[in-house]
């Protein structure tokens, strides 16, 4: 956390931790560091990179299903043991759902559809098969006195 707040960049130190830092950088982009242990980075991975709807829906889940969720795991609500946590794969699957990809996480209907095992599949690199170029009036694309 020391180096991380000391980068040059850093313009203010918003809050300095030894598991969280929050600083605002030049130009005023807000940046925020989590430190979580092995057993826990699926669970802060699932949880930073979905919508807070889609988080609020996937602990409702949890809650009827005998655990509690958070960023750190996925547990029991009765022994509270960790259940699953290492890998953001083992949560959706402890809750009965298929894997969710980060850009589905908006609950629009994804958790439904991973229920049922029918997500959508996303484009990836390797389904591109051309590029698009252009020209704008913006730049290259207009003619100079």
């Amino acid at each position: 956390m020391d180096v991380f707040v000391s980068v040059p960049e850093v313009e203010q130190i918003i809050l300095e931790g030894s598991t969280k830092s929050s600083v605002i950088l030049r130009g005023g982009t807000s940046v925020d560091l989590r430190v979580v242990s092995s057993e826990s980075y699926g669970a802060a991975l699932q949880y930073f990179t979905g919508s807070k709807v889609h988080n609020i829906e996937l602990r409702n889940i949890a809650f009827r299903k005998g655990y509690k969720l958070s960023e750190y795991g996925l547990y029991s609500k009765e022994s509270g043991e960790q259940v699953a946590g290492k890998s953001e794969e083992d949560i959706y699957k402890k809750l009965g759902l298929a894997y969710i990809p980060p850009k589905l996480r908006e609950n629009r209907r994804e958790i439904k559809a991973a229920a049922k095992n029918i997500l959508p599949k996303l484009i990836e690199t390797g389904d591109l098969i051309g590029d698009l170029h252009m020209h704008i009036n913006y730049s290259e694309g207009r003619e100079k006195p």
